[in-house]
This record gives structure tokens, sequence and C-alpha cells, in this order.
């Protein structure tokens, strides 16, 4: 049950002094914040999220925005804004070298980081260019399946865990069964949890 909670990204409470209204890029700490803050559930404006990745088209900034926030999620990173740095002028020094970049996980998954482009952080370059092999390491086809049958912003829960985190440690159970029944296994899953969402769905209508 402890493993299957450490699912959820949290985001802890900000000084209300802060605007979270506007898209701030700034610094580090504003960016990363910038994008886990819009797509949350009271406060879903993915349009600002996407901000937050730069060279790429809307559409495909907010696929890729909505993706890596799920990628987080479903590998039960928590992230700690209290370690990351709201200076604008912030570097990494590797050596002898000095790079304007702040890697989020350094030691859990160090190909996650921002850089600051010009006067601007955004997601770097080679996380941006990871997102769509990232998630699908983290969720299968069958788990992007049922969360097409979502609503665009993905945010049905049930005993307020999210579905697509639901998902995903379904598919953890599912990586321990013989592959011979996996097959089986598989249609029967998506026909039953399709169903339950679906009676789920109906259910939040009629009590709302």
């Amino acid at each position: 049950m402890k493993k299957f909670l450490w699912l959820l990204v949290f985001i802890p409470f900000i000084s209300k002094a802060q605007d979270s209204t506007k898209v701030n890029i700034s610094n580090p700490h504003a960016t990363i914040y910038t994008h886990l803050y819009f797509l949350q559930d009271d406060t879903y404006e993915p349009v600002k999220a996407s901000k937050t990745i730069l060279g790429f088209s809307q559409e495909i900034a907010i696929q890729k925005a909505i993706k890596l926030k799920k990628i987080l999620d479903g590998k039960g990173l928590y992230v700690d804004f209290n370690k990351i740095p709201k200076s604008p002028n912030y570097n990494d020094t590797i050596g002898y070298v000095a790079s304007y970049k702040y890697v989020i996980f350094p030691e859990r998954m160090p190909s996650i980081s921002v850089e600051r482009v010009n006067n601007n952080w955004y997601y770097s370059s080679e996380t941006v260019n990871k997102i769509d092999k990232l998630y699908k390491e983290v969720y299968p086809w069958y788990v992007e399946k049922l969360q097409n049958i979502m609503p665009a912003s993905g945010h049905k829960k049930i005993f307020t865990i999210d579905l697509y985190i639901f998902f995903y440690s379904i598919h953890s159970i599912k990586s321990s069964i013989p592959s011979q029944v996996e097959g089986i296994f598989l249609k029967r899953l998506i026909r039953f949890l399709f169903l339950q969402y679906l009676i789920f769905s109906i259910l939040s209508y009629i009590i709302v």
C-alpha cells in the first residue's frame, strides 16, 4: 500500500504572495512550478504549462508537458520545491565548466532538467527529446489506450487517486504474471476497467 501511495506527485503549498495565475519561467523554481501548477485539477491550463517547453508548436508542447507530468507521477518522483533554486543566474558547475542548468532528480532520473535560454528557463532539450521514450517506458500501450478514453484533463479519480496512476499500478501487477496468460489478462482487464470507468462517470454526472 505504501508503495502505491508513493506514485503520487505532491505539490507543496506556495506562499499566496506569489502570483500563481501567471506564467513565470524566469528561474528554475518558477519554471518547474509553472509546469506542474497548471496541470493540477483545480488549475488545469495546459497552454500555460506548455510555455515551459521550447522549440515546438503549441500543440506538441502541450502534449510533451502533459506526458512529462505523467512520467513524474508514474515514477513516484516527489518534487521538493524547497531545494529548487530561485536565482535566474543559477549554474551547475561540473569540473571547470559552468552550465546554466538544474537537474531535478540527479540520482533517480538525471535526464530531467531545466536550462536557461537567453533570459528564461525551460525544460532542457535533452529532457524534451527523451519525453516520448520515457513515457513509453513508464506507460505501456494498453495503459495509453485507457488514458485516451478519459477527458482531456485525464483527472477522473478513484478514491482521490488519478486513474492513469491506478492503471500504472495495474501494469506493475501484470508484469509478474506469466506470459502465457498475459493476453487473456489484458483483454479482461481493459474490458473491466472500461466498464468501471463508464459506471464511475455516470455516477459522477448524476451526483453533480
